[in-house]
C-alpha cells in the first residue's frame, strides 16, 4: 500500500468494508463500543480497538491502526469519539 495519503486510504478502506456489510454509517460500530470500553473513557488500547473493528467487520493492518493511533491520540491509546 502506498502511504502517501494514508489517512484517506484508510478512510476509503473502512467505507468499503462497511458498505460490503450493508452498513451505511458507523452506528453498528458505536453499538459495539460498550463491550470494549465499559467505563466509557473515550479511548481504547490498540488491541481493544482492533477487536472492536474486527467485531464491526472492519479489518485493518497493524500499520493502519498505528496511523489511526497517531491521528487520534488518547491517554488510553486511541480516541474513538
Amino acid at each position: 500500500m502506498d502511504w502517501v495519503n494514508a489517512k484517506q486510504k484508510i478512510n476509503n478502506k473502512v467505507k468499503f468494508q462497511l458498505f460490503g456489510r450493508s452498513y451505511e454509517n458507523l452506528l453498528h460500530f458505536y453499538a459495539q463500543v460498550p463491550k470494549y470500553d465499559p467505563q466509557q473513557r473515550g479511548g481504547l488500547s490498540e488491541h481493544a480497538f482492533n477487536l472492536l473493528t474486527n467485531a464491526s467487520g472492519i479489518f485493518l493492518s497493524t500499520q493502519e491502526i498505528r496511523i489511526i493511533k497517531d491521528s487520534f491520540p488518547h491517554e488510553s491509546g486511541i480516541n474513538y469519539l
